[in-house]
This record gives C-alpha cells, sequence and structure tokens, in this order.
C-alpha cells in the first residue's frame, strides 16, 4: 500500500497538472515514480507532463507493464507512434570508420547492499534516497548549505547545520521544514510539512505552518483552505486570520 507521505505527493502532482502547473506537477510526480516505480497513477500523469517524445513513451510503456489493457496508455502510446520524430539522417561526409562501433566497456555492477530503513526497518538499498515502503526520505538536504544528509546524521558534516534526531518523528521533520522557512526553500518547508502531516496530523500549528509555506509558494487555494483548517481548530488564531485577510485583499 502506498505510504501517506506519496498519496499526498500524488495528489498534490495531480492537482498541479490539471491546474497547468507543469514543472510543478513533473517534480511531484517524479518524485513518487522514483520511490514506488509500481504507481500506475503517477506513470500515467507524469506522461502528460514530460516534454520529450521518449519520455512520454517511457512512462506509458510503464503503465502498459502494470495493465496491459490499460485503454488510455494505448490510446496516447498509438497518438505518440503517429507523432514519432524522424530518424537523424546519417552525416553524408562521414567515413566509414566513423560508423564503427566503439567497443563495448563491460561495466563491473555496483554492490546492491541492503540495509534497514530508519523508519520502518524494512530492507532498502544502501544508495537509496527514499525508502519504497514507507515513502519517507533517507537523505535529506541540508537547509543551510544544500549538502545531503543521511537522515541519522544529527549536523551536517559540510557546514555543521543541526539536523536533529530522526527518532522524533513529526517533531524531527517540523525541525527541518522550519528550518527550510527560515532559509527561504519553501518547496523543501512545504514538503516536510506534509511529512509531519502524514506522521501525526494533530500536530501543533501544522495547517498554520503548511498555509504559509503553500502562499510563499503562490498556492493561494490550498493556503485559504490551510488557514481555514486552522481556524476551524483554534478559532480566533491571529496569524491565521491575518494571512487569510492579507490573500483575501
Amino acid at each position: 500500500m502506498t505510504s501517506p507521505y506519496l498519496q499526498t505527493l500524488l495528489r498534490e502532482g495531480i492537482d498541479a497538472a490539471r491546474a497547468g502547473q507543469k514543472e510543478r506537477a513533473r517534480a511531484l510526480l517524479q518524485e513518487v515514480v522514483e520511490t514506488d516505480e509500481t504507481n500506475l497513477q503517477a506513470w500515467l500523469w507524469l506522461s502528460g507532463v514530460v516534454d520529450d517524445w521518449a519520455d512520454k513513451h517511457v512512462c506509458l510503456e510503464n503503465v502498459l507493464t502494470l495493465d496491459p489493457n490499460h485503454p488510455a496508455a494505448k490510446a496516447g502510446l498509438a497518438w505518440l507512434d503517429r507523432q514519432a520524430p524522424p530518424p537523424t539522417s546519417r552525416d553524408e561526409t562521414a567515413s566509414p570508420a566513423d560508423e564503427m562501433p566503439a567497443p563495448a566497456v563491460k561495466a563491473e555492477p555496483a554492490p546492491k547492499t541492503k540495509v534497514p530503513c530508519p523508519f520502518c526497518a524494512q530492507p532498502v538499498f544502501s544508495h537509496a534516497t527514499a525508502c519504497r515502503h514507507c515513502g519517507f526520505p533517507l537523505s535529506i538536504g541540508c537547509p543551510a548549505c544544500g549538502a545531503p544528509v543521511d537522515v541519522q546524521m544529527r549536523a551536517c558534516s559540510q557546514c555543521g547545520q543541526t539536523m536533529g534526531d530522526y527518532r522524533q518523528g513529526p517533531i524531527y521533520f517540523a525541525s527541518l521544514a522550519t528550518a527550510y522557512q527560515e532559509h527561504h526553500q519553501h518547496d523543501q518547508a512545504l514538503k516536510n510539512w506534509r511529512i509531519v502531516e502524514a506522521l501525526n496530523p494533530d500536530h501543533l500549528d501544522l495547517y498554520l505552518h503548511l498555509g504559509e509555506a503553500q502562499a510563499a509558494l503562490g498556492q493561494m487555494n490550498e493556503a485559504i483552505a490551510s488557514f481555514q483548517r486552522t481556524l476551524e481548530r483554534q478559532p480566533g488564531q491571529l496569524t491565521a486570520c491575518l494571512a487569510l485577510g492579507e490573500i483575501m485583499r
């Protein structure tokens, strides 16, 4: 079963695609399929927001691998095949030697060591950046310098930025989200607040922070909904009232 975090990413990716926000939809849906290669819906929607003909083809082929009788994927592939780009013409000035294929170099396969996910304890590859079982990230970008940091490290080895203790669950991701907001990385802040929502929907001021991140990213309808949800939980909450008033004005 897809994790709540990935379900949230998928829903936001589909909403962004429907709203014509192709770049945002592409980023969200790619994150879903990188973590869960069997997510048929993500592959299908991703095919509509990637620009390259070959990328669209791969997305739809993956849908048919998961469901060989999927009508939309079949129709999409048939349409793509009619739009196939012409083959690249051979340079007439090329010599026969230029056409000789380069000698194949057999690369040694990289070792695929598995380790337990720190969140769900299921086995994952040591080089994975997200767990394919629970969907949570295994590597976090440092809010200060951007360097990738293993979630089990309490500080960034590059700049010393405090990362926190992943065993604290929602508190860990909430502190990261706050750090991202302080560094004006609102997309990363929103992603981490979504993880907090998946872990603990009752986290203090969760929807207030979600609304702030969404407003900073220009997602005004989503921000309004989050601020309204805050006021349902905390009637008269001043920050949410002011934020709603600012958006409406």
